[in-house]
This record gives structure tokens, sequence and C-alpha cells, in this order.
């Protein structure tokens, strides 16, 4: 029997892959933002057994649901910032890379408010249909304001028919 500790010394390929790893701001976002949104899940399970009248318990347990769909909506939009930003391939697809941004955003923020809606009806959750129609209001006002910016007045009328 050998007594001996074994050492694990990773190869210098193993270094640098790592080292680009954790020198990546967008992965370390996501990777701080996917722990904490996780934590937010947790106090929600750890919340849901408690006593219906322990107020505070109870505006915890909404606190953290109510972050947590911030959070999504907001790596969600950091995933369409980062694509537009940092991917050739995709600012290539696009002859205004920065106007297809701000429309995929919408369309993100847009579906997204449509799932909260959806999902507040489902659930029977007020706060949820809230979130999800002050979304799509915040949504129309960007895409009046921001995306159609460019665009003639003929053009601005049609897109809100």
């Amino acid at each position: 029997m050998n007594d001996q500790p074994i050492h694990y010394k990773p190869s210098e390929g193993f270094r640098e892959r790592a080292k680009d790893v954790v020198d990546n701001p967008f992965l370390r976002q996501s990777f701080c933002g996917a722990i904490l949104f996780g934590g937010l899940l947790l106090v929600r399970h750890l919340l849901d057994g408690a006593d219906e009248t322990d107020r505070a318990a109870f505006t915890r347990r909404r606190a953290a649901g109510a972050i947590g769909m911030f959070m999504l909506l907001w790596l969600g939009s950091l995933e369409i910032d980062r694509s537009f930003v940092h991917s050739p391939l995709v600012t290539g697809l696009f002859a205004q890379p920065r106007v297809a941004e701000q429309v995929a955003l919408s369309i993100f923020w847009s579906a997204f408010a449509i799932g909260a809606v959806f999902a507040g009806f489902r659930l029977r959750l007020a706060g949820l249909r809230y979130f999800g129609l002050g979304l799509f209001a915040l949504t129309l006002l960007k895409v009046g304001v921001v995306d159609l910016q460019g665009a003639q007045r003929g053009y601005r009328i049609l897109s809100f028919m």
C-alpha cells in the first residue's frame, strides 16, 4: 500500500480554457444570476409550508417570486444583448444589427409578458398578471420610442394598428 498522496496537475490547455471561462464577464454574470435565482427558488420552497397567518413569510415568499421574475427577464435580455454584441454570426445576418437587437428585445419582452399573464391566470396570481400587463405596456412604449425612432410616420401608424 502506498501512503503517498495523489497530486492532480491540470494540463496547460485546461488552464487556458478555465482562464477563458473565468475571464468572460457574461459567464460570470450568468453564473451569479443562476446562483441567485436558485437561492430565490429555495426561499420560495422553504416558505411554502409556512403558516398562512404568518404575514412576514408570505411577504418574503412574494418578494422572492417577484425578484425571480425580474431576474429571468434580466438574464434573457442580457443573453440577447450578448448575442448581438459578441457574435459576428448574428450581427452578420442583419443590415442594421442595433435595430435588430432592439426588435429582438421587444419580441422577448412581449413573449415574457404574455407568458406572465397566462401563468397569472393559470395560477390565480393577480400580481403576476399585473406584472405581465405592465411589462407589455412598457414594451409598447419601447416600440414606439426606441424601435420606431428611424421609421417614417406611416410605418409608425401601421405598427400600432
